[in-house]
């Protein structure tokens, strides 16, 4: 159906078409609700109040006023012809477009979205994982998209989340079991489409912490691990050694010096070094 007019100049115009065509058809229209006389006399009215509301500022407020309760009227009145029009011509849109008005129009569904294409699992941690999908390539306009999950191979689906966009990051994921995940599109009359195309699935498996730690514990048993342990021993010693934790041998004495920084060390280096010298002047004599 034709929809009513709110600008004040369309409405005016719909009620010019709507006083001609019912003076120039009256076999059609024969007995309207509102003769166009009294029709004429409003839009006159009207007319009349919109040009004292545009004349001087003072008079503005007063003039508008009078305007708007003259437009009501207008509307009411054209308002009940129209219905006597759409009642009599049976919705006949032919014969409501000579009044400058039309049929009602044919209600339509909105077409349902098509289906959610290449649902993959891009990322995943602890207890978290995130989706993304490309949009439909056929159906209507898709809304938003409804998450859905199941346990691997079997379990019915759930709902788990909707999401605007073609991606969603999903929380709380029980740790230590694989889900499958399929996509459902729907429209704005929440009409949904097809899932995810299945099979495949995406499917994910939300990791546990003792998988992690065993995870970690091939790790140190692989080459890598193993070149990682040497290098953290290698730096471990290193700083041990700048410190004047680890024992070294004193090249002068023979004896072992830790060599630590400032007087304490260096006094202790003396003492060895003393020591040393002692027992070689025995075994001289």
């Amino acid at each position: 159906m034709a929809r009513f007019p709110y600008r004040e100049a369309d409405v005016a115009r719909l009620a010019q078409d709507l006083i001609a065509g019912l003076t120039a058809h009256t076999e059609d229209f024969p007995a309207p609700p509102v003769p166009t006389d009294e029709l004429q006399t409003a839009l006159s009215q009207y007319s009349a109040s919109r040009e004292a509301a545009m004349v001087g500022a003072a008079a503005a407020a007063q003039g508008t006023a009078a305007k708007d309760d003259a437009l009501q009227t207008l509307v009411d009145l054209m308002k009940a012809d129209l219905r006597y029009a759409e009642n009599t011509a049976r919705a006949d849109d032919g014969k409501l477009q000579l009044l400058g008005w039309g049929g009602r129009r044919s209600r339509t569904a909105s077409e349902i979205p098509g289906q959610a294409r290449t649902l993959e699992v891009r990322r995943e941690g602890d207890g978290w994982v995130f989706l993304d999908w490309k949009e439909p390539v056929d159906g209507g306009p898709v809304a938003a998209y409804k998450v859905q999950r199941r346990r691997r191979q079997d379990g019915a689906w759930a709902d788990v989340g909707m999401a605007i966009e073609s991606e969603i990051t999903l929380t709380n994921q029980d740790p230590g079991v694989e889900f499958e995940y399929r996509i459902i599109a729907a429209n704005k009359t929440n009409h949904e489409g097809q899932g995810s195309a299945e099979p495949p699935q995406a499917a994910a498996r939300a990791p546990a912490r003792a998988a992690r730690a065993s995870r970690t514990r091939r790790n140190h048993d692989s080459r890598a691990g193993r070149r990682r342990e040497r290098e953290r021993r290698h730096h471990r010693s290193r700083h041990r050694h700048r410190r004047g934790l680890w024992p070294r041998l004193d090249r002068r004495t023979g004896g072992v010096a830790h060599g630590g920084r400032g007087r304490g060390g260096q006094s202790h280096q003396n003492h060895l070094g003393q020591r040393a010298g002692d027992a070689g002047g025995v075994a001289e004599g």
